[in-house]
């Protein structure tokens, strides 16, 4: 439940209070029987708390799904549900939209999103052989096998244009025994050669449920895959913003597709079934994905019946993936694998840019490493790319880092790992063989057992023995990397953590990976956003910025700071526009980092608050953006009405999102205009943190 107030006088100074009002809100009534088909695009309405059935309008509004579930829409229809009800039983509409017309459903009204409660019906939300809908602001709960499910059976026919937004989806009743054979989330067709073309996935949330699959995205069909058949793949399948948790098989997974874009989402706590059989989960995967990206995720905390139990996944079949800016940690497995099966090899994909902290937390499954590359079936690896990450690797038993002993390579294109950071609490660094290619990295181990490495069947103990003995690794340095926080794995992405310390080794020492290699690019930024030097200068690891000159230039740990006795509060003051309510606006964006950077140094005096200026000025504005935001954004930290926009003109703003960073006393640190990134907020609090904490212990 969020929390909604209109007025939360300890969390704003105190000249933002008088501009503060209460907001209300308005129903209507029920009666009547169901329209009649064919139509013209019409506006429907469902409110499952009206006494009587009416005729869909929003004056007689339905109220059953079963009156929906009778009715054949046509392209351009709307079907909105009343805010703060429940309906009782499955929705399963019929009928396809178009190109120009989708078929919405949607909420109306203020309040929760509108609840469809499947019970025991096999899905409480289908559509089948159906395209073109736009499903969004609801929670659906229950059903057996799936809280949504989406397929098809004709062959040779594309599912086009299915859009999931802002929905909740929880509690279907199944109890899995293998991968696949159910989910929260469950879009995959059963007609030979049926795909799905241009699916999005936004801000959804599959949860707490005995179910399989969080979130599933399988575009390409009935699987027809054989010698001489490649299996049809879909295209442009999007899952971003999304969480997916507690959950007993994977947490999102996107298959058989072109063009795959899997981003800012977070997944914990998957694969929690006790006695599954099968193939075994991941957190966050893609397979036989060609051309797709995987960035600024968040995975976690993930487990697995038997193997596998990683943070993410380049899974076999994949070719083309670049997989960037995640951070992965805590997990039984792995923080990322790269497979090969299946009689054919994965080719040129690539990992860089990623943090990956304390996985391997099963003993039985430290020995995948943080890197796991691996292949079985006669499949192979051709072209692997691994540069410019950093790694904690602290293991339940000892094991290398990076664990390639049991892949085969093939073809020319370039295997390497290179510019990465090995911070380890174990002797284990790597075992690779021979044809892989090492340089620029830095390793280092806080064990007191000397630090070890193998290059194919021979293991090295100690550094200059390594380098002299393997020729691996000659730009190499086996030196305290000198990082922000080295052993961080909290909840949230890291925002100062592994960053670099002035006087660190990485700095400058990384290469150019790219080099002469076609088709290989050094990207454009790092983790934290921070733009990449032009052709030469790069540090070593996933931080490629400069050294603060101030109160980061020290290492930052939790500890500098008591929880019992706070240096001066901090206030991030947001000013956003709540409507139109899509995942693509900037305010959208900006507040899933406030959200977050609100969690991570809530505890450390920092205060958010979020000004929406999305209602109009006039002595009754409407509320209902700033009511429902609160609910759909599932936010817990307090929204402040700016009624009449009086708050934004007092503070000059004019551009949303507008953040501001104050302190106590209501004195102006630093102003954004426009949409700020996470790196940049972050820096700007911890700089300021800093400067309080100096001043806090002078006055000691």
């Amino acid at each position: 439940m969020p929390l909604l107030t209109h007025i939360l006088r300890c969390a704003i100074p105190a000249l933002l209070l008088a501009s503060l009002n209460s907001c209300s809100s308005s129903r209507t009534s029920p009666a009547a029987a169901p329209p009649p088909s064919p139509h013209s695009a019409s506006t429907f309405y469902l409110d499952c708390s009206a006494a009587a059935n009416g005729n869909g309008t929003q004056a007689l509004p339905w109220n059953s799904p079963a009156s929906v579930n009778a009715f054949t829409f046509v392209p351009g229809d709307h079907l909105l549900l009343n805010r703060g009800t429940t309906c009782n039983s499955a929705l399963t509409p019929h009928g396809s939209g178009s190109s120009a017309a989708p078929i919405v459903i949607d909420a109306y009204g203020v309040g929760a999103q509108p609840i469809i409660n499947g019970g025991s019906a096999e899905e409480a939300l289908k559509l089948f052989n159906q395209q073109y809908w736009e499903i969004s602001n609801l929670e659906i709960v229950g059903g057996n096998l799936y809280g949504v499910y989406i397929s098809g059976n004709t062959p040779n026919v594309p599912i086009n244009h299915i859009h999931l937004t802002n929905l909740n989806v929880h509690g279907a009743t199944f109890t899995s025994a293998k991968r696949s054979d159910s989910g929260e989330v469950f879009l995959s067709n059963n007609g030979s050669g049926e795909t799905f073309t241009d699916v999005l996935i936004d801000g959804v949330t599959a949860h707490d449920s005995h179910v399989s699959e969080g979130i599933l995205v399988s575009a390409g069909g009935a699987w027809i895959e054989s010698n001489r058949v490649s299996q049809p793949l879909g295209n442009h399948i999007t899952v971003q913003n999304s969480t997916a948790h507690d959950i007993y098989g994977d947490g999102i997974l996107v298959a058989e597709t072109n063009n795959g874009l899997l981003q800012n989402n977070v997944v914990y706590n998957s694969g929690l079934c006790p006695n599954c059989t099968g193939s075994t989960p991941v957190g966050l995967w893609e397979w036989y994905c060609h051309t797709c990206t995987v960035q600024n995720n968040e995975s976690y905390s993930n487990q697995s019946w038997g193997g596998d139990g990683g943070d993410f996944d380049i899974d076999y079949y994949n070719n083309d993936n670049i997989v960037q800016y995640n951070y992965g940690h805590d997990s039984a497995g792995y923080c990322v694998a790269f497979f090969g099966a299946g009689g054919q090899a994965s080719n040129d994909n690539v990992f860089r840019y990623n943090v990956c902290s304390n996985n391997g937390q099963r003993s039985d499954l430290s020995k995948q490493g943080e890197v796991d590359l691996y292949t079985w079936d006669n499949g192979s690896l051709n072209g692997v790319q691994i540069y410019n990450n950093t790694f904690y690797w602290n293991p339940a038993g000892n094991a290398p880092a990076l664990s390639a002993g049991s892949a085969t390579f093939s073809g020319n294109h370039p295997v390497f790992f290179r510019n990465n950071i090995i911070y380890a609490a174990v002797p284990g660094m790597i075992q690779v063989p021979s044809a892989f290619t090492l340089d620029n990295n830095i390793y280092w181990t806080t064990s007191s057992s000397p630090a070890t490495w193998q290059i194919g069947s021979t293991t090295y103990t100690g550094f200059a023995a390594y380098q002299a003995g393997s020729t691996q690794d000659p730009h190499s340095y086996n030196v305290d990397p000198m990082l922000n926080d080295p052993t961080y794995h909290a909840v949230g992405k890291p925002t100062s953590a592994f960053t670099l310390l002035q006087g660190s080794p990485a700095i400058g020492k990384g290469a150019n990976v790219c080099g002469a290699n076609a088709g290989c690019s050094m990207g454009t930024q790092d983790f934290w956003g921070n733009t990449l030097p032009n052709g030469s200068g790069y540090n070593i690891g996933a931080w490629q910025g400069s050294p603060a000159t101030d109160a980061s230039k020290h290492r930052i740990r939790h500890s500098n700071f008591s929880r019992r006795s706070h240096p001066p509060a901090l206030m991030l003051l947001a000013f956003l526009q709540t409507t139109p309510d899509t995942a693509d606006t900037p305010s959208r964006r900006e507040v899933a980092f406030l959200h977050s950077l609100s969690h991570q140094y809530r505890w450390r005096g920092l205060k958010v608050t979020v000004v929406d200026s999305s209602g109009p000025a006039g002595p009754h504005p409407q509320h209902q953006a700033l009511i429902n935001a609160g609910y759909d954004w599932h936010l817990d930290i307090p929204i402040v009405e700016d009624r009449g926009h009086h708050l934004s003109s007092r503070f000059a703003v004019a551009e949303f999102p507008t953040i501001m960073l104050l302190t106590s006393q209501g004195k102006l640190v630093r102003r954004w205009q426009g949409f700020a990134g996470p790196a940049t907020l972050a820096a700007a609090v911890e700089l300021e943190f800093g400067k309080s904490l100096r001043e806090h212990n002078r006055s000691k």
